[in-house]
Parts: structure tokens; sequence; C-alpha cells
């Protein structure tokens, strides 16, 4: 089994195009938190991160909280709820 694990993206697209390319080659997808920068861009960020097609565990970081990741997955990975889990 492979993992991809990441953390820190901080709303950088490139990054997150990167991420979704990795995933790929991936059986579970982990992120570890701070996909936006101080509050702000979790929305833009998810929507980059929702072209990854593999079951998926996101847990916030500090620059985000759980309610508004839950939030902001809600709208991006509605028709892969069963593939994502969001951890507190």
């Amino acid at each position: 089994m492979k993992l991809l694990l990441f953390s820190d993206v901080h709303m950088n697209k490139i990054h997150c195009e990167h991420l979704v390319k990795m995933s790929e080659e991936a059986d579970i997808v982990i992120g570890a938190g701070d996909y936006g920068a101080l509050r702000t861009g979790l929305e833009e960020t998810i929507k980059w991160l929702s072209l990854i097609k593999k079951p998926t565990i996101l847990v916030p970081g500090n620059a985000e909280s759980y309610n508004e990741l839950v939030d902001a997955c809600s709208v991006e990975f509605e028709n892969l709820k069963s593939q994502i889990e969001i951890r507190n």
C-alpha cells in the first residue's frame, strides 16, 4: 500500500497540482493541515485538491479550524463523501 502524506500547502496552486499528479500513484492520501493561509484561501485550495481521486483523510492544521475545513470540503467533495474523512 502506498500512502501520500502532505502538509503546509498554504494556498500554493503549483504544490496542489503536483500533489494531484502524485496521488495517481498512491492508494490513500493524507493531508496534515495548513491548506490555507491564516484562515483565508481554504476554499480555493480545497477546490484544487478536490481533483484527487483517491480515498483522502484531511486533518486541520493551525491555519484552519475543523469546522472551516468541513465547510470547505462539503462543497468540493460532495460527490466523494464516501471516500473523504476529516479528522479533528
